[in-house]
């Protein structure tokens, strides 16, 4: 009998705790500054636009957290791409917020003073009477549009209109000097298309979430985790990816958090890949984790700033949104003998059967005043009709304007748009939604 000399030590080493279960493990602090010191730390799109997006004194602190990561600050070729083809629409967001806001205001103390003059009518007041009532209004309008026009050049017009005045653009060039990725090849560019293309039909992440853009948009976010899996690979390191985009197709939600880390499935093909750890943070929980681990100087408020702006990017719903939403399926509920709503392909909210068709509900709410994008809102209706959709609904508090409607009527015959700005009027929905079903 023969006897083996092997020793533990040299036998093959057995699998432990996280071994294949890697995405369960919670990062601490050390993990955060390993990767910020000695990783890769990975910028997307949205988060370099966000720089046009914030106040001066965020995008200064966010910069200077830049700086502080030195070489391991690394962008990949595609989010480059990207940056640059989506710059202009950026650097007008600040601007517009602006604005809009201002001509709220205008609109409210219009509507303000001529209450005001009803009431002093009805009341018989004289003129010395009602100007007592206008002067403070019309003093707290002037001191509003007057902190709103300060906020628009302080943090929208300074960036400057080109490429020679971008203040942005001043500020990143020396920042990302030698630190962006080369494009793929021509050969790898179409495999990767070819991959982003069938991770879409099977819903495998990341990038599932943009089936409904253009082909040549949809594929842009696997187009990124391609090129930071071969970054990583090439450096033997963890990854920290910092995205502003909020789509599931990215992150896994856990306990109520929405943005608890990445999603397993990536994890795995990070792990089995690379060898190394996947985590990823929003720029606010960058900027946390660089104030805690870096000593970067970032203070609480700066935090809670950039952390608004990224709810607004990820597309998270408000509160009055959620509630919209709600009422919208009530509505349908009542409308309807039988209703039993089902998670929808995106961008529906919910879809339900009506005899032998499946209908899509896309809900709308709007509290700022702006109107749908035209486009986005047709490439998802015909991303939902080539799914097999039999008609596609469009609930918006919002009023339609008539390029809207002669765009849905031409180009998306089989949707329609439902104006519903009361909740409690059912008719809205009886009149405008079931008579299609007829």
């Amino acid at each position: 009998m023969t006897t083996s000399n092997a020793s533990p030590s040299s036998a093959t080493p057995r699998r432990g705790l996280y071994d294949g279960y890697e995405g369960y493990r919670t990062p601490i602090d050390q993990d955060y500054r390993d990767v910020l010191t000695r990783g890769l730390v990975v910028l997307d799109t949205n988060t370099l636009l966000n720089l046009y997006r914030y106040t001066p004194e965020i995008r200064q602190v966010f910069l200077g957290v830049l700086i502080k990561l030195g070489d391991s600050l690394w962008i990949p070729a595609q989010v480059i791409k990207e940056f640059w083809q989506r710059r202009e629409s950026a650097m007008s967001d600040y601007r517009t917020a602006a604005r809009e806001f201002e001509g709220k205001v205008k609109s409210t103390q219009n509507d303000t003073l001529s209450a005001i003059g009803h009431l002093g009518n009805r009341l018989g007041l004289n003129d010395e009477h009602k100007a007592k009532l206008i002067k403070p209004i019309e003093d707290a309008f002037a001191q509003v549009s007057s902190s709103v026009a300060a906020l628009m050049y302080d943090g929208g017009d300074d960036i400057g209109r080109t490429t020679a005045s971008d203040r942005v653009l001043h500020a990143l060039e020396p920042i990302l000097k030698g630190r962006v990725g080369d494009p793929l090849g021509e050969e790898d560019h179409k495999k990767a298309l070819a991959e982003a293309r069938r991770r879409i039909s099977a819903k495998e992440p990341p990038g599932f979430k943009d089936a409904s853009k253009n082909e040549g948009h949809a594929e842009g976010d696997y187009l990124v985790w391609v090129q930071i899996l071969r970054e990583a690979s090439k450096r033997n390191c963890n990854v920290l990816f910092v995205t502003a985009d909020g789509k599931e197709d990215w992150w896994r939600s856990w306990g109520g958090t929405k943005h608890a880390g990445p999603r397993f499935e990536l994890i795995d093909e990070f792990t089995s890949l690379v060898e190394r750890r996947l985590f990823m943070l929003q720029p606010a929980g960058l900027l946390h984790r660089a104030a805690n681990v870096i000593d970067a100087s970032v203070t609480s408020e700066n935090i809670e700033q950039a952390r608004r702006v990224d709810a607004e990017q990820a597309g998270v719903p408000s509160a009055l949104a959620l509630r919209y939403e709600q009422q919208v399926r009530d509505a349908f509920a009542r409308a309807l003998d039988f209703f039993d709503p089902v998670i929808a392909a995106q961008p529906a909210d919910f879809s339900f059967s009506a005899g032998e068709r499946e209908i899509a509900v896309i809900v709308k709410y709007d509290a700022r005043g702006r109107r749908l994008k035209i486009d986005s809102l047709l490439q998802g209706i015909r991303h939902l009709t080539t799914l097999g959709y039999g008609r596609v609904i469009i609930v918006c508090n919002r009023p339609p304007w008539f390029q809207l409607l002669h765009e849905l009527s031409e180009q998306a015959p089989e949707s329609v748009y439902v104006h519903w700005a009361n909740p409690g009027d059912d008719d809205a929905i009886n009149d405008a939604v079931l008579g299609n079903f007829e």
